[in-house]
């Protein structure tokens, strides 16, 4: 699970669902049009229950959008973890023998298990040919 602190998480007013009654309409925001009114725009008077808005008219600025961490859902195809922020312990790590590849040793100290060889019969081929 990954855990995203508020203040990464951007939210653009096309991803806010805003329900009717989560709308609080003030009397002064409320514009009457003349031509759909019968009688003087003044004399007129609209209450909270009577206004419709669509969610499209409705903008929400950034800094009015509160994001827990409960709420956001990350997939794990949208993370992306930088190998300095990676620690692994020797206690996590597994390796099966399919895995392991040994390449030649090429350095000289097989040459010591053969040196008592090649020294004893060197002096078997010196004592045969000058006797």
């Amino acid at each position: 699970m990954v855990i995203v602190a508020p203040e990464q998480v951007t939210v653009g007013p096309e991803q806010v669902t805003v329900a009717p009654e989560q709308v609080t309409v003030s009397p002064e925001q409320v514009t009457v049009v003349p031509e759909q009114v019968t009688g003087a725009p003044e004399q007129v008077t609209v209450g909270p229950e009577q206004v419709t808005v669509a969610p499209e008219q409705v903008t929400v600025a950034p800094e009015q959008v509160t994001v827990t961490p409960e709420q956001v859902t990350v997939a794990p195809e949208q993370v992306t973890v930088a190998p300095e922020q990676v620690t692994v312990t020797p206690e996590q790590v597994t390796v099966t023998p399919e895995q392991v590849t040994v390449t030649p040793d090429w350095n000289y100290l097989h040459i010591w298990t053969y040196l008592p060889a090649i020294y004893f019969l060197s002096v078997a081929v010196a004592s045969h040919r000058y006797r």
